[in-house]
C-alpha cells in the first residue's frame, strides 16, 4: 500500500460498526478463561447450596414430619369423605327407587281406595276355647300376616316386595269380641280387593298352622271397598321425601367439604442425595451463569480496548493483502510459514534488495521472534529475503527511521487484542513513510 492508496481507502467517519458474531467469536477465543469462570462460579454456587441445605437439617426434618402427619390426615379425610359420599349416594339411590316404585308412595292420601273385611274366630268341638286363647290366637294370626309366610306368599302372588305389601295393610284387633279388622290400601279399588282376597284366602288355607290352640273356625264377613283420607300414607310420603331431601343435602355438604380440602404443600425430605442433587443443579446454573458473565466481560473488554475483531476489518477497509491468519492457534506451522513466505516472494519479485520489516502494535519481542523465524525460513529457500522487527513505530524514532530504509513492510497483529485505532494510525505512518505495505499477518 502506498500513501495514495491509504488516503483513497481511509474512511473519514468516526464511528465503527461491530458485528455481534465477530464479538462472540473473539470472546470465545478465550474459551479456557470462560470455562474456568464457569467452573469457579459453579463450584461456589454448588457448595453454597449444599451448605445452605445442611445448615437447615433440623428444620427440614421437623417440617417433613409435620408435612407427613398433615398428609396422612388429609388422605384419611379424603378416604372418609369418599366413603361417606358413596354411602349417601347408595342411600339416595335406594330411597329414590322406593319413592318411584313403592305402591304406598303412588297413592293419593286424600283419595285412598281401600278394601275391608272382618275376621272372627269361632271355637268348635266340646272343649270351648278360653278368652285368653282367643286373644292369643288373634295375635298369632296378626303376626303371621305381617311377619310370617303369609305375607311372603301374598307378595309373591301380587309380584310385590313384602315390605311394600305391609305398608298397604292395616290390621286392627278386637280381642274382647274375638274379631280382627283387615284394611288393604291400593292404587285403585281393584288392586285393593285383589290383595285383600288373596290375603284372606291364604290365612284360611293356613289354619293348620294354629292347630295347637284347639278346634276353631275363621269366619270372614263385612267385605267392602271405599275411598278415604289416609293420614298414615300422607305421613309416610312426607317422611320419605324429607329423608331424601336430607340425604341430598348431606351429599352436597360432604362434596363441598371434600372439594375444600387442601392438600398440604410438599416439603423436601432432608437426605444426602437431595443435598447433592440440588448442589449439582445449582452448580450447573452457576456454571452457565459464570460462563455467560465471562463472555459478557470479554466482549466489554474487547469493546473497551477497541480491539480488532477479524482480519477483514482492517484489510477490507484499506484493501490490504492478508498474508496469513494464524488466529485459530493451529495453522502456524512450517507449511503455514512456507506458504506465507511464498506470498511475500511474489510481492517482492521485482525488488533488488529484499529486506522486509515486521511492524505492529504487538510487543517488540514477538515482532523480533516473527522476523527471526521468517528469516530462517527464507534462508532455507534461498530467495534473498531477510526480515527485521520494528517495534512501536508510532513512538520509537529509530524504528520509524529504519522503516524508511526497507523495501517493504508487513504488519503483524493479534485478533481481539490489538487496538483497531492504533492499527489504523500505524498504517497511516507506514503510508507517510513511502515504504510499500505488503500485507498483514494475524495471530
Amino acid at each position: 500500500m502506498t500513501q495514495k492508496d491509504y488516503y483513497d481507502f481511509r474512511e473519514e467517519g468516526t464511528s465503527r460498526q461491530v458485528s455481534l458474531e465477530k464479538l462472540l467469536r473473539c470472546a470465545f477465543r478465550k474459551w479456557k478463561l470462560i470455562l474456568l469462570a464457569g467452573v469457579i462460579v459453579g463450584v461456589f454456587f454448588g457448595a453454597y447450596k449444599i451448605m445452605s441445605i445442611h445448615s437447615k437439617k433440623a428444620d427440614m426434618i421437623k417440617s417433613y414430619e409435620t408435612y407427613k402427619n398433615n398428609l396422612d390426615m388429609y388422605n384419611t379425610n379424603i378416604s372418609d369423605y369418599n366413603k361417606s359420599i358413596s354411602e349417601i349416594q347408595t342411600g339416595i339411590s335406594v330411597r329414590l327407587e322406593y319413592i318411584q316404585t313403592a305402591p304406598a308412595m303412588q297413592i293419593d292420601p286424600y283419595n285412598c281406595p281401600i278394601a275391608t273385611a272382618q275376621i272372627r274366630v269361632v271355637p268348635t268341638g266340646d272343649n270351648a276355647m278360653a278368652y285368653s286363647d282367643i286373644s292369643a290366637l288373634l295375635n298369632s294370626i296378626f303376626d303371621e300376616i305381617y311377619y310370617g309366610d303369609t305375607s311372603m306368599i301374598v307378595s309373591k302372588n301380587q309380584n310385590m316386595n313384602p315390605a311394600h305389601l305391609n305398608e298397604l295393610l292395616l290390621l286392627r284387633l278386637y280381642a274382647d269380641s274375638g274379631n280382627m279388622t283387615v284394611v288393604v290400601r291400593g292404587e285403585n279399588e281393584a288392586q285393593a280387593e285383589a290383595i285383600r282376597d288373596d290375603l284372606l284366602e291364604t290365612v284360611l288355607s293356613r289354619k293348620e298352622v294354629f292347630s295347637n290352640f284347639g278346634g276353631f273356625d275363621i269366619e270372614v264377613y263385612g267385605l267392602g271397598t271405599q275411598t278415604v283420607v289416609e293420614p298414615y300414607l300422607k305421613t309416610l310420603q312426607e317422611t320419605s321425601t324429607d329423608s331424601l331431601s336430607r340425604m341430598q343435602s348431606s351429599l352436597r355438604t360432604s362434596q363441598t367439604q371434600l372439594s375444600q380440602l387442601v392438600k398440604p404443600a410438599s416439603v423436601p425430605q432432608y437426605s444426602k442425595k437431595y443435598m447433592l442433587k440440588n448442589g449439582i443443579k445449582l452448580s450447573i446454573v452457576g456454571f452457565a451463569g459464570g460462563a455467560c458473565l465471562m463472555v459478557i466481560a470479554l466482549i466489554c473488554l474487547v469493546l473497551f480496548r477497541g480491539a480488532v475483531l477479524s482480519n477483514d476489518e482492517i484489510d477490507g477497509e484499506f484493501g490490504l493483502r492478508t498474508l496469513a491468519d494464524f488466529s485459530d492457534g493451529k495453522s502456524e506451522n512450517e507449511a503455514g510459514l512456507d506458504y506465507m513466505l511464498a506470498r511475500i516472494e511474489s510481492c517482492t519479485d521485482k525488488m533488488d534488495v529484499k529486506e522486509i520489516g515486521v511492524a505492529g502494535t504487538i510487543s517488540g519481542k514477538k515482532l523480533d521472534s516473527i522476523a527471526e523465524r521468517l528469516t530462517k525460513k527464507a534462508a532455507e529457500s534461498k530467495n534473498g529475503l531477510s526480515f527485521v522487527g520494528l517495534s512501536d513505530i508510532a513512538k520509537d524514532a529509530e524504528s520509524y527511521r529504519k522503516l524508511r530504509e526497507l523495501n517493504g513492510v508487513i504488519i503483524a497483529e493479534e485478533i481481539g487484542r490489538s487496538s483497531y485505532n492504533d492499527i489504523r494510525n500505524e498504517i497511516g505512518l507506514i503510508a507517510d513513510s513511502g515504504t510499500e505495505l505488503l500485507g498483514t499477518i494475524y495471530y
